[in-house]
């Protein structure tokens, strides 16, 4: 009686855990029931740290598909090889660019492609290659490293040329410098600030006789505008000589 209650016992939970499966592998094939997948190439080069093989492949943030490889570039070992499954259907060209993704805070990665250029064609398999190649994209962490060692790298060229300019040599050279300054200020404030006051008293004394000059040739002119009008009104003067007419009041 026992035994059969124990092959009871078995036979239960071995249909049990039959139906169970029977019930799960059904679900999954319903869900992926109707689905079709492009397998698309992607080279990073970049770490794909955080990224499993079937991680998500998202589009503008909707799943389309799931990562079916990865592996490095045989070619070029500085390059990821990832083999991507996308859904058939996906608008897929060669706009279209593929960039590694970090989920929050988790640190689990995933695949995004974004369209960058609309107006590009479809993505045409290679010769050689094994599927067609989507461009990849450096993702956000890669650019805020690569930024930053290139603002690391100006900071330590800026130091090694001040270093340059602080050597004794260039410091004795600024010290002369400086000191020629120094001495040729005091010659100048010695020597050429006299010659300046001379240069000004004599500019003063040269406006003097500027204006002498000046006075003399207001007065020339307007002798010969007095000449010139008298021989207009009678040309007879040329030939006999007559003298001027004595100059009038105020003349």
């Amino acid at each position: 009686m026992d035994t059969k209650f124990n092959y009871f016992i078995v036979g239960f939970f071995v249909l049990f855990f039959t139906c169970v499966l029977i019930v799960w592998g059904a679900w999954i094939f319903s869900t992926g029931k109707g689905k079709s997948y492009t397998p698309y190439l992607v080279y990073m080069n970049e770490s794909v740290s955080g990224l499993n093989a079937n991680g998500p492949v998202k589009y503008n943030g909707v799943d389309v598909g799931y990562v079916a490889h990865i592996g490095i570039d045989k070619q070029n070992p500085k390059r990821v090889r990832l083999v991507l499954n996308i859904e058939k259907g996906t608008p897929i060209t060669s706009g279209t660019a593929a960039t590694m993704m970090t989920q929050g805070l988790t640190g689990i990665g995933y695949v995004g492609l974004k369209m960058l250029d609309p107006n590009k064609g479809p993505l045409i398999k290679l010769p050689g290659e094994e599927f067609p190649i989507i461009n990849s994209a450096p993702s956000l962490f890669f650019r805020l490293d690569s930024s930053l060692t290139k603002l690391i790298n100006s900071a330590e060229n800026i130091s090694n040329k001040v270093n340059d300019l602080l050597t004794p040599e260039n410091r004795k050279s600024v010290s002369n410098i400086i000191s020629n300054l120094d001495h040729i200020t005091a010659n100048i404030s010695k020597q050429d600030l006299n010659k300046l006051d001379v240069i000004l008293d004599n500019a003063a004394m040269g406006s003097e006789d500027l204006a002498a000059v000046m006075a003399q040739l207001n007065k020339t002119t307007h002798d010969i505008q007095r000449l010139t009008k008298m021989i207009s009104e009678n040309p007879a003067v040329l030939l006999r000589g007559q003298q001027l007419p004595p100059p009038g009041p105020g003349e």
